[in-house]
């Protein structure tokens, strides 16, 4: 009788996580009614760090305590987030792997955890047949870690810590001199969790998703570690080159330069809104004046700003990466009209 009232945690794959009562739903409604507003990227990150960091035994009963308090928006992007998590720390999936986690993502809305018994029932059938495929493509072990848990370990939060830091910076350029700083591994975990966040806050079709997966197969150690001029660069260019003609096919000009050419910042609309709101006439996330912010030869500058601005090369601290598609092309120049 008291299943029957049961509030579902989790909606994807794993009846074993459908065991909460149903006090939860008051809860839910109190805190939609709380929370109106969506967290940012970096709050979200946070929040899952958080979880990450509750103890992780049995039935997880800390993690699934604070993941409950959260309104329904935030869990389905919490889930997700979690899901794009996978495609980060396990760079050796097969695409049938890859393609049952896309699926799953593709599933997820805030009706997966609505307090509506009919809605959350609807999401629940939508998982029948990928509950079949994920039992033959993924080991027990890897079901319940990719599925019905939450959360990561120590490393995700060392990761998550690391973008933290360099995307703490306001001005996009600073966190790109941060960001050149980096080792090869970090810039790849970094660029890789960037684009986990940016599919955690959208609503993305199947085209789009195969898209960032793509991009985040692309972004490996390799990709940052070749030196410029080599052979290995000039391969790695094409396949940046390549990518980034193909992006405006799936996103929009303000998408594509959020999801693949920024760090942690601001949508450009948000941008728009601090600049109106501040009494500064600069707008405090576009650049500082020292370090160089865009790549001369790479037209995201214009891309964002809709044609108004373009990269002037010089005037500035150049790095060496930071800038364009992946952040793999160095910033030599200012973004300005």
């Amino acid at each position: 009788m008291q299943k029957a009232h049961n509030l579902a945690l989790f909606v994807l794959l794993v009846s074993a996580f459908v065991v909460l009562t149903s006090t939860v739903i008051a809860q839910e409604i109190a805190n939609e009614k709380q929370s109106p507003k969506t967290k940012t990227d970096i709050d979200i990150l946070q929040t899952y760090k958080e979880i990450s960091a509750l103890p992780m035994n049995a039935n997880m009963p800390e993690r699934r305590a604070l993941f409950l308090k959260l309104p329904s928006v935030e869990k389905s992007e919490i889930f997700k987030l979690h899901l794009a998590m996978q495609l980060v720390k396990r760079p050796n999936l097969n695409q049938e792997q890859k393609d049952v986690i896309l699926e799953a993502i593709s599933m997820i809305t805030p009706e997966s955890y609505a307090d509506n018994i009919e809605k959350r029932s609807i999401a629940q059938q939508k998982t029948t047949s990928l509950q079949q495929t994920s039992s033959l493509v993924f080991s027990k072990k890897e079901v319940f870690e990719i599925f019905a848990s939450l959360g990561g370990d120590n490393t995700d939060i060392q990761l998550l810590e690391k973008y933290q830091q360099i995307t703490a910076p306001i001005y996009q350029n600073e966190r790109r001199g941060e960001f050149s700083k980096a080792s090869a591994q970090e810039k790849s975990n970094i660029v890789r969790l960037h684009f986990a966040s940016q599919i955690a806050k959208r609503f993305l079709n199947r085209e789009q998703l195969n898209f960032i997966s793509e991009a985040i197969s692309i972004v490996s150690p390799e990709f940052y570690s070749a030196v410029k001029g080599t052979p290995e660069w000039a391969k790695n260019k094409v396949i940046q080159e390549s990518a980034k003609e193909r992006t405006l096919n799936f996103f929009s000009k303000e998408d594509a330069f959020n999801i693949f050419a920024s760090l942690g910042g601001k949508s450009c609309a948000e941008r728009k809104n601090t600049k109106s709101n501040t009494s500064n006439s600069e707008d405090p996330i576009e650049e500082s004046k020292e370090n160089c912010g865009c790549h001369y030869a790479d037209d995201w500058c214009g891309t964002w700003s809709g044609g108004t601005k373009r990269c002037h090369i010089g005037g500035c601290e150049t790095t060496l990466f930071g800038c364009g598609y992946g952040m793999w092309n160095e910033c030599d120049g200012l973004c300005k009209p």
